[in-house]
């Protein structure tokens, strides 16, 4: 209860900030295949698995709400139990027009767990943003903080660069992250992602496909560095 009562409690505080000028509500779906569902180095889908992942945000000025899902795509008996629901809201602001920050709270839960209950399947994640435009490759950092399940902190920092090949632009980030035990990890850099993209525009929505390289030097978290590719669709 005391969760709910803080998601309220936040969202109820956060309406008064919007700006009165505020854009016209919006509402964005997605839909991802990946090849493998990594997770800040864990393997989500164990053994490799594919999975889908289909979303939906609703945005009005500084604010935005959104539910977003994890299914594996094979082996359901098994990996069924796994599947991910999660829902976020985020208030996204900026600083004298250079800094850009983002606060919210991610509300993560596995409702297809064997003999489910909330203190033991699901668990809320406070987490703040920041991108300062004078910083090069476009910079931003994320503090994470997991208040019952992972019980600890995550940091990240992450950067990126858009660059043309064949007249396409393709977007090439990279992401370092910091586990401070979350989730049992030992603390140390628990994954440094590579990836490169791009989006195909058409009618009826975006074709967006990627591939990721993770070096995960942490082996309490995963002993395997990790590849894989995705291909999303957005409207």
């Amino acid at each position: 209860m005391k969760f709910i009562f803080m998601i309220s409690t936040f969202v109820f505080a956060t309406q008064f900030l919007t700006p009165v000028y505020a854009e016209d509500p919006s509402v964005a779906y997605t839909l991802d295949y990946t090849s493998k569902y990594i997770f800040r180095g864990w393997d989500l889908t164990p053994n490799n698995k594919s999975a889908v992942q289909p979303g939906v945000s609703y945005s009005k000025g500084s604010m935005e709400y959104g539910y977003w899902s994890s299914f594996a795509v094979s082996n359901r008996d098994e990996l069924g139990s796994l599947d991910e629901f999660d829902l976020y809201f985020s208030y996204s602001g900026s600083l004298n027009g250079t800094t850009e920050y983002s606060v919210g709270l991610t509300y993560y839960s596995w409702l297809n767990a064997d003999d489910f209950s909330f203190d033991n399947n699901t668990t809320p994640e406070p987490f703040i943003t920041v991108a300062d435009s004078r910083m090069p490759y476009g910079l931003s950092l994320g503090l994470y903080y997991d208040l019952n399940l992972g019980d600890g902190v995550y940091l990240q920092a992450s950067g990126g660069h858009s660059m043309n090949f064949a007249e396409r632009a393709v977007d090439l980030s990279l992401s370092v992250g910091y586990n401070g035990g979350q989730w049992g990890a030992d603390a140390g850099i628990s994954d440094i992602v590579l990836s490169a993209g791009s989006s195909f525009e058409f009618s009826f929505g975006s074709l967006s496909p990627a591939v990721y390289y993770a070096i995960i030097p942490e082996k309490s978290i995963n002993n395997d560095n990790q590849f894989w590719f995705s291909l999303g669709f957005g409207r």
